[in-house]
């Protein structure tokens, strides 16, 4: 630090603030007591010089009346030279009526510092009449006047001494009290100073210091309270320091969990890559089998169209005519019933198929806004009662009337609606059990509901959130592929709509489809 710098640093120092206006504050009492102290002075010693000379002036009018009054210029001029023989007299002089000098004296420089006195001679005295009756006047008679100058060089002399005296004292008491001050400020601002080093090392950064504290002033009780504030700050820093350790490590971890959910998220990519291939090609083999059935099938409804007049006619000359141990006419029948089913389930597993190329390529199927939803689940139990493996258990529904109708594709919600019913029906025991479907409908959030329920094994709290990962699934050993419900969470939020899963092990699970109401009825009404 230079000497400019340590001098401002001083100069804002609260140690030299206070020095400089308690020194301001005792020079200005100083210099005014001085002042007043000489200007008393001297106006005592001008008072003094004044009184002596009217005291000479009364003296020598006393004595000049009477020669006065009679024109003796000798006694007159004798008392002039009494009166001047005093050190201090330069110039006395008498002067009658008239105003015209009968005796006088003067020396020294005319020029000199004086103090006059002038004082009127009347015929009487103060307190004498005698000269008055004398006379037979009862008023004095103004006879002259007298002059009395006093050198005043001697008098300016001791003001001046005495002045320069008085300074010198009034200094010495200041520069006593300075540094008296300087000394009673420099202990009182001790610990103020011992308080900034403290802070200046706290602001710095360094906690440990510590300032000695030894009186119970205030400086002192603030350096306690400092000192308990670095012991805080201290503990605080440590506390931090370990903090940041902890969030160091918890953000290490969290990269790495990070890390992992993104490789998750590549091999889930790469998976639904594979998936995409797998169901194209999947779609493209069972696509040309399903057409070969359809052909067949149609080529056997043109058949039966062209043999059914041939055995009808043969069941008129027999009418005991029998077709695989059927009358003609219960065989007619089923012939054309298995006829109809087989071109409904072609064209239903070519609508799949349809659906699963739309979906692997990301295409959207088109919607219609005339999807009956109880429709969509009649459809879906006559797919799932032909199946013909769950024949123990019981499958009931409760189908409410007036549903209104909604957008969507009927296909792709039967195929949801076959999912959830065979999922409750998997996890029904082999003994049998009971799964219930049902619908309804809320105006108040404007949704209708499919809800399938069960009371079979139940779903596991940690299964739960993994419901619609893909080949996520607690069957694979029984052929479960784990796409049934990723698939049916896809097309349900395709149609703005969500799966809620309620779940306890060993009670059943209930799922419900909430689907939101088209909002146009299919004559283009609001509803």
């Amino acid at each position: 630090m230079s000497i400019i710098q340590r001098l401002i640093f001083m100069i804002k120092s609260f140690r030299f603030r206070l020095f400089a206006i308690f020194s301001l504050g005792t020079t200005l009492i100083t210099i005014t007591l001085t002042l007043n102290y000489i200007a008393r002075e001297k106006a005592e010693f001008r008072a003094h010089a004044s009184e002596r000379a009217q005291l000479l002036a009364k003296l020598l009018a006393d004595n000049a009346r009477l020669p006065l009054f009679a024109n003796d210029r000798i006694s007159l001029q004798k008392l002039a030279e009494e009166t001047a023989r005093q050190l201090d007299v330069v110039e006395v002089k008498i002067s009658d009526v008239n105003g015209v000098s009968v005796a006088g004296i003067r020396r020294g420089n005319a020029n000199s510092s004086r103090i006059n006195e002038s004082l009127a001679i009347t015929s009487d005295a103060e307190g004498d009449s005698s000269s008055l009756a004398l006379i037979g006047r009862s008023t004095p008679i103004a006879l002259g006047r007298v002059l009395v100058s006093l050198d005043s060089t001697s008098l300016n002399n001791s003001i001046r001494q005495m002045t320069i005296s008085i300074a010198r004292y009034s200094f010495a008491f200041w520069l006593m009290v300075t540094i008296f001050s300087y000394l009673v400020l420099t202990r009182m601002t001790q610990s103020y100073g011992k308080l900034m080093e403290g802070l200046a090392a706290m602001r710095n950064g360094n906690y440990a210091v510590r300032i000695p504290v030894k009186d119970i002033d205030e400086p002192s009780q603030a350096a306690r309270s400092l000192n308990d504030l670095a012991d805080a700050l201290q503990q605080h820093e440590a506390d931090n320091r370990l903090l940041q350790e902890k969030l160091l490590d918890s953000m290490r971890l969290q990269v790495q969990e990070e890390k992992r959910q993104v490789m998750a998220k590549l091999i889930q990519t790469n998976r639904m890559t594979s998936l995409g291939l797998l169901v194209s090609s999947m779609a493209h083999e069972l696509n040309n089998p399903n057409g070969a059935i359809r052909l067949d099938g149609n080529f056997l409804g043109k058949m039966l169209h062209n043999m059914m007049p041939v055995l009808e006619a043969a069941t008129r000359e027999d009418p005991d005519f029998r077709l695989s141990g059927l009358r003609f006419n219960e065989a007619r029948d089923e012939i054309y019933l298995a006829h109809e089913s087989i071109i409904r389930h072609t064209n239903r597993i070519e609508a799949v198929i349809k659906d699963l190329r739309a979906y692997s390529l990301g295409v959207n199927n088109p919607f219609t806004l005339d999807i009956d939803i109880n429709q969509v689940v009649t459809g879906a139990l006559t797919i799932v009662r032909a199946h013909g493996q769950f024949t123990n258990a019981v499958i009931s529904e409760d189908l409410s009337s007036g549903l209104p109708a909604i957008r969507g594709s009927r296909h792709q919600l039967e195929q949801v609606v076959v999912n959830l019913l065979l999922n409750a029906l998997q996890s029904l025991p082999s003994k049998g059990g009971r799964a219930t479907i049902s619908t309804a409908v809320s105006r108040t959030v404007n949704e209708v509901f499919i809800t399938v329920s069960d009371n079979g094994e139940g779903i596991p709290p940690e299964h739960i959130a993994r419901l619609f990962e893909p080949f996520f699934s607690t069957r694979i050993e029984l052929g479960g592929s784990g796409l049934g419900l990723y698939i049916s969470h896809f097309i349900v939020s395709q149609h703005g709509g969500k799966l809620t899963f309620e779940s306890k092990v060993g009670a059943g699970t209930t799922v419900v489809m909430h689907l939101p109401i088209s909002p146009f009825d299919p004559v283009g009404h609001p509803v």
